[in-house]
Order: structure tokens, then C-alpha cells, then sequence
């Protein structure tokens, strides 16, 4: 069911990129057309099954950059409409387990950080600020929390010494909070929601 419904918003994107590019002016598609045209991708399914989000992502030809912004249809009627708005570029939307909001993936100040925005649209707040920004996240099971992941960087004597030092063979896993990896290393942890967004970060 599930499959059925992702690859009919897939579908729904082409068409609505179709009608798009038919409702131009009729002349052969150049490679900038093909380039800019927009893409639609990361389909997520709400907890309840009635609504799908999205991410529309429209390079910019002249900017060199593309700009990803959260979108969601209701799949009942087809309704769609925009979530997230403003400057940078949104990813990775994922739904809170009571479906009446979406975690996010956004650059609007600056570095990847997760924020926080009801499903019908409104204003976005901020989850997570790390210097190194937020490589991915998920929900907790519960919705009071999120489990999040985030790169740790050397200072550059550290990185220096670590490089000179005879290669590890010693195998490694997440058995704990911090661990290093090949470039750095990484962080996970626990971000608690409370009465507002978010009280402060325990580690797991």
C-alpha cells in the first residue's frame, strides 16, 4: 500500500512538471530547461496514512545551487501546499509520531541544523544548534525526543598527528556517545522536547 502510494506521488510530480513545461512557450526543451527543471524526491508517509511529504527541489542555473523545500499533499483530495519557505534549503522531512508536525533538515542560518514546523505550514523553529550542524536525525518512538547525528572536527595538530599515526586495524562500533571516524568524528545524541521545543540534550 504504502509503495503504492509513494509511486503515485512520483508519478503526480512528473505531471504536475509536465503541465509545467507545456504551459511555456511550445519550443524544443534546451539543456537549461532540463538542467533547472525542478525534482521531486524523499516522499514520507504521515503516521496516519492521509498525508505524503516531500521535498521539491529547483536549481538555479545562475546561482549554481539548488533550493529544497518541503511540501505536502493530502492523499485523499490531492491538495497540496508549501511547508517550509524562507531563505537556505530544506531536507529530509520526517514526520513526529502524532503527525501534527514535521522535523526537518534546514540551512537557513547558515550550518544543517533540525528544526520543527506544524504539517499545515507556520512558523519553523529551531531543534538542534551544533557548530558542525546535524548530519541526519530520527524520532523517538514516544515523540518527546529526537536521536540525531553530528561530525566532530579536529583541531588541525590533532588531525596531523592522528594522519602520521600507524593506520588502526582495532574494529569499532557505537558502543558509546562519541567515536571518531576517518575525518573527524562524530557525535550521537538525545535532544528532549518539553513544554515549549526543546529543554536541553542528554546523551544516549
Amino acid at each position: 500500500m504504502k509503495t503504492g502510494r509513494i509511486a503515485a506521488l512520483t508519478a503526480s510530480g512528473l505531471a504536475i512538471l509536465a503541465v509545467a513545461l507545456q504551459a511555456q512557450a511550445r519550443r524544443p526543451i534546451s539543456i537549461d530547461d532540463f538542467v533547472t527543471a525542478p525534482a521531486v524526491s524523499d516522499p514520507q508517509i504521515s503516521p496516519d496514512g492521509s498525508l505524503v511529504a516531500y521535498v521539491v527541489s529547483t536549481p538555479s542555473y545562475e546561482e549554481d545551487k539548488t533550493e529544497g523545500r518541503i511540501w505536502v499533499v493530502e492523499v485523499g483530495s490531492g491538495e497540496t501546499w508549501q511547508v517550509t519557505r524562507g531563505p537556505g534549503s530544506d531536507r529530509a522531512p520526517r514526520w513526529a509520531p502524532d503527525g501534527k508536525s514535521l522535523g526537518f533538515i534546514s540551512t537557513r542560518e547558515g550550518t544543517p541544523q533540525v528544526w520543527r514546523v506544524p504539517a499545515r505550514g507556520g512558523s519553523a523553529h529551531p531543534v538542534t544548534s551544533f557548530p558542525a550542524g546535524v548530519s541526519d536525525f530520527l524520532w523517538a518512538p514516544d515523540g518527546e525526543a529526537i536521536y540525531f547525528w553530528t561530525d566532530v572536527k579536529w583541531p588541525d595538530s590533532t588531525e596531523a598527528e592522528r594522519r602520521a599515526a600507524p593506520y588502526s586495524t582495532e574494529g569499532s562500533g557505537p558502543s558509546s556517545s562519541t567515536g571518531t571516524g576517518t575525518n573527524g568524528g562524530w557525535v550521537c545524541g538525545r535532544m528532549c522536547f518539553g513544554p515549549g521545543l526543546t529543554t536541553g540534550r542528554s546523551p544516549i
